[in-house]
């Protein structure tokens, strides 16, 4: 069994403002499907990015660009608020 280990940071399950925390981070995840001439959408705390190509390897790499401009967006989320 592992260690238990304290939480410094972050916002309690449940929290009132943590919907409208979601919000402002997510919004910049729905921007990267019109970078890069794809689609995509929400659902509650989902997000999906869907592709268009003309064969495997064009819809693979839009894909792929999109989930790295993804982790990106996450990473610059994760810095900006000091979390680790």
């Amino acid at each position: 069994m592992s260690r238990a280990f304290d939480i410094d940071n972050g916002i309690r399950q449940g929290d009132p403002s943590l919907m409208l925390l979601y919000l402002i981070y997510s919004n910049a995840l729905m921007a990267i499907p019109a970078k890069m001439q794809g689609d995509g959408g929400m659902y509650v705390d989902d997000n999906f990015f869907t592709v268009h190509g003309s064969d495997f390897a064009e819809c693979n790499t839009k894909i792929n660009s999109m989930l790295d401009m993804q982790e990106d967006c996450m990473l610059n989320w994760q810095n900006l608020n000091v979390s680790t």
